[in-house]
């Protein structure tokens, strides 16, 4: 395999490589691109981040075949470095300066006891090669041991190398390689590579513009050797031992250092999930509405009211810090009686039944067996489609995106083109096939890595952590429907989740507040209060009074949003916090939703409805906080983000009715810009699903055609810097025609021609481009006209009379496909001719002819070989 396709943002900058040669440190070849900062991720309650490790040992002979306890070593002084528990040198020189303390980073390495499959392993895997130098960049040491979960594993190739990382944003397959001499206890190369594989650039990047992205390391400039403290480099301060340098005895990570590693595992890695602290979901379930009806039917009179209402009233009281007495008096002073019928008992929405949304999308796909193609030229579109899939253009950076992209949504099906692409051999209907059956497969897979791995899927998403919990909240949405949770239990699990940013965990909080607030304490008809006829701000009603009061208190709990509700007058405060509960009459849609059908849901498109029903309740209370320009300055949403969970849905639900080409176009749509470069055309992708949605086998052969020679051809060759393609074109043309004959007359001709052959185009300018013309044959040489008075016959029609080699040079117009041009062809055998000499006519046998001519022509390319891209 000569490149290993990989999901990355823009191969040529993200990555991250170090050369190294035997004995020596690291050469530094590449550049590294520090990942964005984006939005901080809360590390509470992350004690220490396991990292299982996997050796692949790539070897020719038994030197390069290195040991266990080689590996082992290596693999202690890996603990021992991200620890900060390696050897302490030049202590008594050492700066004092605390950022030259080794730090622990948390991170614990160990060989990996088993794999995603769950078999088990020692975590070193051993495999030879014929493969002479594996070149970092190339990539190949993927190719011949392919790694396992990136996302999971810390993925080690120990072979004939000139060593590299990739950062954790190439998503699909990054992983270290390193040369087998470096595998020992003393070297740091491991150390070093890991630290790149985590994120970092090295300390000297930018030299004494300290460009390395970390704010407490020291601006250098790179350096060999073994230099010890103090060293000049930028300054005094230089980091001589720092892991992330090239100097030959290294010994710690900063602070900074290790918070940024850890932030991007946090961000990339497959972590044991976090759920918020216990007492937040507690308070969020509180029911105001219940405890604000138990305190008002409740005897005032009683000597026990006090002790009563305190037990009730004291869990409201911990976040605005106001005494309990406080509010205890209020209630007491509520004289109002309760509408009739009231109840206190807390109701509960009925469930649905449980239903599995997700095998509908996994129903059994079919095999379909290609019909017999036009074998050459159907091989030929099929091999493009395949070399863009597994070797696109290095030259060529959209081509190198869509295929990292192709890659990341149709795994299997890459793995599967590459086995065929570089076996070498014919391509089959049953080959094809696969092909269809693997796509179809991977998409099957996709509600999975939207929710399990979106990284694959959207290599841009972790810098927008609002977008990536959105998808989260509607997976949540989606799983708990399926699974038969009632609404209140639903609202529950979304707000339980603890989510990349903190802003969305505050949102989601607050949702389950105000659901939990509102539920009845008596059947009736919506099933929530309505925040509109029975919670209305200007009521004097003490029980809608004291109901505000509550949730007040909840909603204190977030300090910012408390600051914008103090600033509010009373009135003001409590319409606001009306705004807020609207959401919940989008949830009493939801329920008399599932209501009417009685609670079952039997179809796919009921349950499809009552998903959609209770997302739009998260998007009504979504949308109200982005349309207040206030609380927006807190939580800082945009359409894109509040939509986001409802394109997910829309996208499951063109899988699942298997409008491939509708799902991927969404995809493209809506989450485009988190996959790649934003100006990309994802065309491998829409082919891949329009691949997918052929039914019978029968479009395969034009998707592909249309894919290598899309609408419209002919513009190509006047706007690319070089172009080759197979061409044909159709015209008028006239010249002079010139008879191999001592005794004939050469003569004017005229008339029609489509000549075929190779078309070479370049030199593209405002008003066109020039085409060299490489004629093979032409099937309008027999129909012209000669000038001379003679008479013209064919001998037996045989097939070099269509034989017209030739040679022309052409002018291509822009924005047409008018081309003009003169060319020159040589053609054996074609002419029988008579033609009268004074009174005699003199018949001439079998002649062949050359021609001179200038043409006028429509431009019609058959097949593009070859066409570099404009920059």
């Amino acid at each position: 395999m000569k490149k290993k396709v990989l999901l990355l943002l823009f191969s040529s900058l993200f990555i991250t490589s170090c050369g190294t040669r035997r004995g020596h440190t690291d050469d530094h070849i590449g550049t590294g691109v520090q990942l964005p900062a984006g939005t901080s991720i809360d590390e509470a309650g992350i004690t220490t981040i396991p990292v299982p490790v996997i050796f692949h040992v790539l070897y020719k002979n038994d030197k390069e075949n290195v040991s266990d306890d080689a590996i082992k070593a290596m693999l202690t002084s890996l603990q021992k470095d991200f620890k900060g528990e390696s050897t302490l040198l030049y202590p008594a020189e050492r700066p004092k300066d605390a950022a030259y303390n080794r730090t622990d980073t948390k991170f614990r390495f160990g060989k990996a006891e088993v794999l995603p499959d769950g078999t088990r392993t020692n975590g070193i895997i051993r495999k030879k090669t014929a493969t002479g130098i594996f070149r970092y960049q190339k990539r190949k040491a993927f190719a011949e041991s392919p790694p396992y979960d990136p996302y999971k594993y810390l993925n080690v190739y120990i072979c004939e190398t000139n060593t590299g990382a990739y950062t954790p944003v190439e998503t699909a397959n990054h992983g270290i390689v390193i040369h087998y001499d470096n595998v020992n206890y003393e070297s740091k190369t491991l150390t070093h590579e890991t630290g790149h594989w985590l994120g970092l650039r090295h300390i000297f990047e930018g030299g004494c513009n300290n460009s390395d992205g970390i704010d407490d390391t020291k601006a250098q400039k790179k350096f060999f050797g073994d230099k010890k403290y103090p060293y000049v480099s930028c300054t005094d301060a230089t980091m001589v031992t720092n892991f992330m340098g090239y100097n030959a005895s290294r010994d710690f990570f900063t602070e900074g250092q290790a918070k940024e590693m850890r932030q991007n595992a946090l961000k990339y890695m497959t972590l044991p999930e976090l759920r918020k602290d216990v007492n937040i979901i507690k308070r969020e379930k509180y029911n105001v509405n219940g405890d604000v009806l138990k305190l008002m039917t409740a005897d005032k009179t009683s000597k026990e009211y006090g002790t009563y209402a305190e037990d009730i009233l004291k869990k409201y009281t911990g976040c605005q810090q106001v005494k309990t007495a406080d509010l205890i008096r209020k209630f007491s002073q509520s004289t109002q009686k309760l509408e009739k019928g009231l109840d206190v008992e807390v109701q509960q929405p009925e469930p649905a039944n449980s239903f599995n949304w997700q095998a509908a999308v996994i129903n059994e796909l079919s095999l379909i067996i290609a019909k017999q193609f036009e074998k050459e030229m159907f091989h030929l579109a099929l091999n493009r489609f395949f070399k863009d899939v597994i070797e696109p253009d290095n030259d060529n950076s959209s081509k190198i995106v869509q295929a990292n992209s192709f890659y990341a949504l149709f795994p299997k099906t890459t793995e599967h083109i590459r086995k065929i692409y570089e076996s070498g051999n014919s391509y089959t209907g049953l080959d094809i096939a696969a092909v269809q059956l693997l796509i179809k497969n991977d998409l099957k897979e996709l509600p999975i890595l939207f929710r399990e791995k979106p990284e694959l899927l959207f290599p841009k998403i972790n810098d927008y952590p609002k977008v990536k919990d959105m998808l989260t909240l509607g997976d949540i949405i989606v799983s708990s429907s399926a699974q038969g949770y009632n609404l209140q239990s639903i609202l529950n699990k979304v707000s339980a989740k603890r989510y990349t940013s903190p802003k969305l965990n505050e949102i989601t909080s607050i949702a389950a507040i105000l659901s939990n607030a509102l539920l009845p304490t008596a059947p009736n008809d919506t099933f929530w209060l309505d925040p509109i006829t029975q919670l209305d701000p200007e009521s004097k009603e003490d029980r809608v009074r004291n109901t505000y009061e509550l949730l007040y208190q909840q909603l204190s709990c977030f300090p910012e949003l408390k600051t914008h509700l103090d600033s509010l007058e009373e009135l003001e405060r409590k319409r606001e916090i009306q705004e807020l509960l609207l959401f919940v009459r989008k949830l009493n849609d939801s329920y008399s939703f599932i209501k009417s059908k009685g609670y079952k849901l039997e179809t796919f498109q009921d349950q499809l409805a009552y998903v959609k029903l209770i997302n739009d309740s998260f998007y009504e209370l979504f949308h109200t906080i982005y349309k207040n320009k206030k609380l927006n300055e807190i939580y800082e949403l945009n359409e894109k983000i509040i939509r986001t969970s409802a394109a997910c849905i829309s996208i499951f639900e063109a899988l699942t009715l298997k409008e491939y080409p509708t799902a991927i176009s969404q995809i493209v749509t809506d989450f485009g810009t988190l996959m790649q470069e934003d100006h990309t055309e994802y065309k491998l992708l829409l082919v891949a699903a329009q691949i997918a949605g052929d039914k019978d086998g029968t479009q395969i052969k034009n998707i592909l055609k249309t894919y290598i020679e899309p609408i419209g051809t002919s513009s190509q060759k006047r706007i690319a810097p070089f172009n080759i393609s197979v061409n044909s074109y159709a015209g008028i043309t006239g010249g002079y025609e010139s008879i191999k004959n001592n005794s004939s007359e050469d003569s004017y001709y005229a008339g029609i021609t489509a000549p075929i052959g190779i078309s070479l185009s370049f030199m593209p300018r405002r008003l066109g481009s020039v085409s060299l013309f490489l004629e093979l044959i032409d099937l309008g040489s027999l129909v012209n006209t000669r000038f001379k008075g003679d008479n013209t016959t064919y001998a037996e029609l045989r097939f070099e009379h269509f034989l017209t080699p030739g040679v022309g040079l052409f002018y291509n117009f822009n924005k047409t496909p008018i081309t003009i041009g003169a060319k020159y062809n040589y053609i054996s055998n074609l002419r029988e001719i008579e033609y009268t000499n004074d009174t005699t006519t003199v018949p001439e046998g079998i002649k062949d002819v050359s021609r001179l001519s200038f043409s006028i022509l429509i431009d019609i390319p058959l097949l593009t070989l070859y066409s570099k891209s404009k920059k």
